[in-house]
């Protein structure tokens, strides 16, 4: 009898392990899908804590404001921006340059990547290959900076917040990426690749009886939305819109709000 009981503990036990990975792993595809718009964003595993830093697709930007500037990272490496309220570092690929009212240079909202101690009007910036920059400032002033990367060590923790990474253990990268300025890299997320791999995890999760009919045909038919919705973006071609870091576009707001309902609960 108690040889039985344990029996289906045990079995219990396995169903309940293997239903949380299952369901962990498809809200992991989830929230790549979420951050899959975000400029220079890498793919990350929130449960298992796995990134992939590989290389995202560089897109040639055509126009951006008179104080505006944007440039993507060739190679290995991230930027170190300040938190203007903290002072934490953190480190980041999302190459758009704007700027405060007093002539900071910020990469996203209250993230400095340059702190202009002079409150000197700018004028422009200009940035290398090697990732010196230049800053131009209406009195004829050139100030330089060498743009540094830098990159997690093997044992770093990782902290992923969309395209904004902090890293408790980092390492300069000696070997110099160039800066292609004028470009921006998108995220390496395959989008459709990760659709598939969806649809995939909710047809193992009702044939194991782990969800219901019902929940995976909802569910089914969101994915097909989206199908739909990122499609018409690769056929369009619709650019990002900088100052959001996101997609401009009415259906890939839609979008978001699929993946805001797409689950499992």
């Amino acid at each position: 009898m108690i040889k039985k009981k344990l029996s289906f503990i045990f079995i219990f036990m396995n169903f309940i392990f293997a239903y949380t990975q299952e369901i962990d792993y498809f809200h992991s595809l989830v929230d790549q899908l979420k951050y899959s718009d975000i400029i220079g964003y890498k793919l990350y595993d929130f449960n298992k804590g796995n990134s992939d830093f590989s290389q995202g697709e560089l897109f040639k930007v055509s126009k951006t404001k008179k104080l505006e500037s944007v440039f993507a990272i060739l190679g290995d490496g991230f930027v170190k921006i300040k938190s203007v309220s903290t002072g934490e570092d953190y480190y980041t690929r999302s190459g758009f340059i704007f700027f405060d009212e007093k002539y900071n240079l910020l990469l996203m909202p209250g993230f400095e990547l340059f702190h202009n101690d002079t409150n000197k009007t700018i004028e422009k910036i200009d940035i290398s290959r090697s990732g010196i920059m230049r800053i131009f400032f209406v009195d004829d002033e050139i100030f330089e900076i060498q743009l540094k990367l830098y990159k997690p060590t093997q044992t770093s923790k990782i902290k992923c917040d969309g395209n904004r990474y902090s890293f408790s253990e980092v390492q300069e990268i000696t070997k110099q990426s160039e800066f292609i300025q004028g470009f921006l890299e998108i995220s390496n997320v395959d989008r459709m690749g990760v659709l598939i791999e969806l649809q995939n995890v909710l047809l193992k999760l009702v044939e194991k009886k782990m969800i219901s009919q019902e929940v995976y045909q909802y569910d089914l038919l969101l994915c097909e939305e989206l199908f739909y919705i990122y499609l018409r973006y690769l056929e369009e071609e619709l650019l990002i819109s900088f100052p959001e870091q996101t997609i401009n576009n009415q259906e890939l707001i839609y979008a978001k709000e699929i993946l805001q309902r797409l689950t499992l609960e």
